[in-house]
């Protein structure tokens, strides 16, 4: 087993914890293979793979069935991508998984993160492991996307999101036990699900820990990707998320990191006027006036326009102007 051969058994893993993989799948038929190989390659024994095909209408499942002999195949209609988590993380429990990762089906793995991140969290008894996250352009080009390395604290973890060194399902290990007590993905979300889950679980001071092994990849493959959507709903979905970790944050250490969260909250109250949803761009306008928030980020001239008339009417008269 490779874990074996790279020193893994060291930690003291002498039999191999049970492992899930879930994948929630929608029209990923480019993809999907990638993201299963990646994870089978990776040699780990104790482990089950769980595609959930959320109603797709092209040939993702025909893709899957050929893993069938090491994949598990949960089909049923489109219910969104947090509903396909929580299905899959369901059957993950109902197996005996100890860890779980999510791993979205345009995304993938390379090297062995799956038993690193298992040693990481039976040498420390953590509930979340991280591990190295890259994003990867369509042409192959590769960036990290945080530098969390090793004394990571939940505290970091949520203060250094909004300086962009955001994480994302593919490389975070999650203990079901510790899942199961703060509550899985929200599935009234259509947008914003990573950001609302992975900060409530730091709020819930997990302990964390970070692996150095192997790397997640999160491409930009995909354009019809949710996160490079925006909409009434996507702008709702994360208006909610933030508001819900705001709320959730009051009275706790991490209240002092919730003014870095107003700026992308004016952001979508700007994109709202955009749009011309103007009670949700108010909604989210009353909502920052409430928490003290009266800055107009942005150009100079923006600043000045948006602070003497209103960021509403500001935009109603760009839009005239164009």
């Amino acid at each position: 087993m490779k874990y074996m051969e790279q020193g893994y058994a060291k930690s003291g893993i002498i039999t191999a914890s049970h492992v899930a993989v879930v994948i929630p799948v929608f029209n990923a038929e480019q993809w999907v293979a990638r993201a299963i190989e990646s994870v089978l390659e990776q040699g780990y024994s104790n482990l089950t793979v769980i595609a959930v095909d959320d109603g797709s209408t092209d040939h993702s499942a025909d893709v899957i069935r050929d893993f069938l002999n090491r994949v598990e195949l949960l089909k049923g209609p489109n219910c969104g991508a947090c509903h396909a988590r929580n299905r899959g993380f369901r059957f993950a429990c109902e197996q005996g998984a100890k860890y779980v990762f999510f791993l979205d089906s345009d995304d993938y793995h390379e090297g062995e993160v799956i038993a690193g991140s298992v040693a990481a969290a039976e040498q420390n008894n953590a509930d979340v492991v991280i591990s190295n996250l890259y994003v990867e352009q369509p042409e192959g080009h590769r960036t990290l996307r945080h530098n969390h390395n090793q004394g990571v604290t939940p505290e970091q973890v949520f203060k250094r999101w909004w300086g962009g060194e955001l994480v994302n399902p593919s490389c975070v290990m999650w203990s079901t036990t510790f899942l199961q007590d703060i509550g899985i993905w929200d599935e009234t979300l259509t947008a914003g699900q990573d950001l609302e889950l992975h900060l409530r679980a730091m709020i819930a001071q997990p302990k964390l820990v970070k692996n150095d092994n192997g790397m997640a990849l999160y491409t930009k493959d995909n354009a019809a990707s949710i996160s490079r959507t925006r909409n009434p709903n996507t702008i709702n979905s994360h208006y909610t998320a933030r508001k819900i970790l705001i709320e959730l944050a009051r009275d706790t250490k991490f209240e002092k990191f919730t003014p870095l969260m107003y700026p992308s909250l004016y952001f979508l109250a700007r994109s709202a006027f955009e749009l011309k949803q103007l009670a949700l761009g108010r909604r989210i306008v009353m909502f920052l006036q409430k928490e003290g928030y009266r800055d107009h980020p942005g150009t100079f001239l923006h600043s000045w326009v948006a602070s003497t008339i209103g960021l509403e009417n500001k935009v109603f008269l760009w839009k005239r102007k164009t």
